[in-house]
């Protein structure tokens, strides 16, 4: 019987391996002389996106007579007998003096609060030992933020200490709400813990195979360490000034931000790094993981995405909880009066008893110079509302104005508090930057005197800002808001992808927490905007040109080969779209195949993906690299869409969007290719909290809206026709650009409705299409819809690298 430490995959810069088994002996050595300790370096795989691990320690107990540790908890044993703790390493704070107020930790006036990293921590652990080590029974994870500081103190799962040793463990196990302290049940009895070692290198094995990356990674991680090495004159800018990278899609911008990343956390910043998709936040994270564990940085590095932040920032303000009364009696307002507007406009173009040409009324009403873009929104939507109804009076034309304002009414307020961040995202931001601004006109226009158990509740900010009377003074509201924002900042670097479609509140957010200095962003043109109908103007901030170094880079892709670039261009051109996509130099041009077969057997299906799967492996990509699978997210097995319920939103402009909910059918070649060894990560499915992280294995199979900003050897567009045809019948497709074709489109300004919704259709079909590197596999379900005409009108006068099926 001995006390063992075991050490994995090294040792971790911070800690002394010697004091920290010592310090086991010294504080439970009295009753506990057989015990394995493991403590696992650098964990390889990446499980959450939220945050790396600096080290896993997994402590044992042997279940023998007279071998235990217990701690005393609400006047009973708790004993322990074995724990799996992921432990992240916060080194920022080693020299300052760490308060606590309540359950708050605080540094410089400024909360310091993981719990977003600990949440992530506890699931994507679990999962990832339930999921690929094999681990069958319940599995319990307990994870610890240690935190390097000259005090010394413990809130939950944020441990305080100077030294990360078993006294402050001790401390820790003491003090937190846990009173069960096993981690996997099979390791307490006698033949698990002798059969403990074997289970361990089991997950060492399975987490050693996860981390393994093919060509495109190592490509990618090559160019940016020769990057950082070329960018010497924008690293000099770092801190200093924001700094603007300019590109086409597949230009190198996000690799740009990768390089500065990088050379961020060299410089010690912590690094965030924000997106739109959560599927490319995993892809982000996988890359910047491997440089993480060569490198040694004790920083932070965090992805998420844009929503995901201003969600937990909106949250611990107390944002979402008390803004929805006020903010719908706004939106009425703004709608009452665009309402107006958009009435006598569109009263004078109506037929009593007549055919009424409603395409031509929204062309009128998409280029007039008299309204403003949110107006015309309006204006379009009645319009889709009149066109359904039987118009035989102007009587029955003033009903149906007040019959539409009726209809947004009782949608606005159908929209449930716990919904208010996704149905009002943009009066969510306003009302944030509101107090991020100024805390004292958010406190008396929303009455926070008297909503100070709202507060309370929805917030966790217990009894430190609270007076006897249960009532939040302005002061100490201001105090609280002052402490949330500050603990963000974290000494902190922002990058941020596809900058030129954010919000201009998104922007004037970050800017205010972080300061324009911290801010790294990349930026496409209007043919890579998707979520908005201007581009985000990132050298002007709340009205003030602000100190910027701008890179441009070239059209040319780093991305596409010269088929896939020379197809892109020619559909683009097709609608008017000034793409000029330059492609990447290589060898040999890349390839592209069209499938005009209505419906492929499980024969064909398996040739083509083993085709595509061995030309990746053949270049040496993983699975993960080497084929993205998009698909139709509106249409099921049996191509019909089955609407559930309506979905009701309040867009940028304050305007309220119903959209349909669908049902969504299962895609059924995934089950024909499951059975020939093929993997998934279904980005398809419906709950993505259980998604987890994907893995080298498995092919990537997502929804055509969620492919932004990824790339794969090869790309499989099924029903991409369909594809095409549905956007084109989104309500957004008639709002699209619609005070700014000018700058976008090379033909003339003036722009039917039918073409506006064509280039709508068209954008979203480019994002997919250059995703690409190698390959394109794209199915046309009926050859002659207008994207079958298109192709076939290609094809006739293109032979060279491209296959056709039929």
């Amino acid at each position: 019987m001995a006390i063992s430490l075991i050490k994995i995959n090294g040792e971790h810069n911070k800690l002394n391996y010697e004091k920290l088994e010592s310090s086991f002996k010294n504080q439970f050595g009295n009753t506990c002389n057989s015990a394995t300790i493991y403590v696992l370096n650098r964990f390889p795989v990446l499980v959450t996106a939220d945050c790396d691990i600096d080290f896993v320690l997994i402590i044992a107990i042997e279940d023998i007579q007279g071998n235990y540790i217990y701690f005393t908890k609400n006047d009973r044993k708790v004993y322990l007998h074995n724990l799996i703790i992921p432990v992240k390493y916060i080194s920022d704070y080693k020299n300052d003096v760490i308060e606590i107020e309540g359950d708050s930790l605080l540094a410089a006036e400024s909360e310091i609060n993981y719990e977003k990293e600990i949440i992530s921590l506890t699931y994507g652990f679990k999962n990832y030992l339930k999921n690929r080590c094999g681990i069958k029974e319940e599995v319990y994870i307990h994870p610890l933020v240690f935190i390097e500081s000259t005090s010394t103190h413990c809130v939950e799962n944020h441990l305080v200490s100077g030294t990360f040793d078993f006294k402050a463990i001790s401390l820790w196990l003491r003090e937190n709400r846990q009173e069960i302290f096993i981690s996997y049940s099979k390791w307490k009895t006698q033949y698990g813990y002798e059969n403990l070692a074997s289970e361990i290198n089991q997950i060492i094995e399975q987490a050693s195979f996860d981390s393994e990356f093919g060509y495109l990674t190592k490509k990618k991680i090559d160019r940016i360490g020769k990057e950082i090495n070329k960018e010497q004159d924008l690293l000099t800018h770092l801190s200093k000034q924001m700094i603007i990278i300019k590109g086409k899609a597949g230009s190198g911008k996000t690799s740009n931000l990768l390089s500065l990343n990088i050379s961020s956390l060299k410089n010690r910043f912590n690094t965030l790094m924000l997106t739109y998709n959560r599927v490319l936040v995993y892809d982000l994270a996988q890359i910047i993981k491997p440089l993480f564990n060569t490198q040694e940085f004790n920083q932070e590095a965090t992805v998420d995405t844009l929503h995901g932040f201003n969600y937990r920032l909106s949250k611990s303000l107390g944002v979402l909880h008390v803004m929805s009364h006020e903010r719908i009696g706004e939106i009425l307002n703004n709608l009452k009066i665009r309402l107006r507007v958009s009435y006598d406009l569109i009263s004078p173009q109506i037929l009593v008893n007549g055919k009424t040409d409603f395409n031509n009324i929204k062309t009128l009403i998409q280029n007039s110079k008299q309204i403003d873009s949110p107006t015309k929104e309006v204006a379009i939507d009645f319009i889709n509302y009149l066109s359904k109804r039987t118009i035989n009076s102007k009587r029955a034309m003033a009903q149906y104005s007040k019959d539409f304002y009726s209809w947004k009414e009782e949608k606005l307020t159908s929209i449930a508090a716990e919904k208010v961040f996704l149905s009002d995202y943009y009066g969510v931001l306003k009302n944030v930057l509101l107090q991020i601004d100024d805390p004292d006109k958010f406190y008396d226009d929303f009455d926070i005197k008297n909503k100070g158990n709202l507060i309370d509740l929805a917030t966790g900010a217990g009894v430190t800002y609270f007076n006897e009377d249960g009532i939040i003074e302005k002061k100490d509201f201001a105090k609280f808001k002052n402490r949330r924002v500050g603990g963000r900042k974290r000494n902190r670097i922002v990058f941020v992808d596809e900058a030129q479609d954010c919000h201009v509140y998104e922007k004037d957010i970050l800017a205010k927490i972080f300061g324009t200095d911290r801010l790294v962003i990349a930026n496409g043109g209007k043919e890579q905007l998707i979520r908005h109908q201007e581009l985000c103007n990132w050298e002007v901030i709340r009205g003030k040109k602000i100190s910027s170094i701008i890179k441009n880079k070239r059209n040319k892709s780093y991305r596409v080969k010269p088929q896939i670039a020379h197809f892109c261009n020619f559909f683009a051109s097709e609608f008017g779209i000034d793409l000029n996509l330059e492609s990447t130099e290589t060898q040999d041009s890349g390839e592209i195949i069209f499938d005009f077969r209505p419906t492929q057997s499980e024969t064909e299906t398996n040739e083509i993906f083993n085709f595509l799967n061995k030309k990746g492996e053949t270049n040496g990509c993983k699975e993960y690299e080497s084929i993205l699978i998009l698909l139709e997210s509106l249409q099921n097995e049996n191509k019909n869409s089955i609407p559930s319920e309506e979905n009701i939103a309040i867009n940028e402009y304050g305007n309220i969007v119903v959209t349909k909910e669908y049902i969504r059918g299962d895609w059924s070649k995934k089950k024909i290719l499951e059975e020939r060894g093929y993997q998934f990560f279904d980005g398809t499915v419906a709950d993505k909290t259980k998604l987890g992280l994907p893995y080298p294995n498995q092919f990537r199979l997502i929804y055509y809206e969620s492919c932004r900003g990824l790339e794969a050897w090869s790309v499989c567009c099924f029903d991409l026709d369909k594809f095409f045809i549905n956007k084109t019948e989104e309500e957004e497709a008639e709002k699209f650009l619609i005070d700014t074709e000018k700058d976008h489109f090379s033909q003339s300004m003036f722009v039917t409705n039918e073409q506006r919704k064509k280039m709508f259709a068209a954008t979203w079909v480019l994002m997919a299409l250059t995703r690409a590197i190698d390959t394109l596999y794209i199915t046309i379900d009926e050859e002659n819809s207008e994207l079958g005409r298109i192709v076939k009108k290609y094809t006739n006068q293109n032979s060279r690298n491209i296959k056709v099926y039929s």
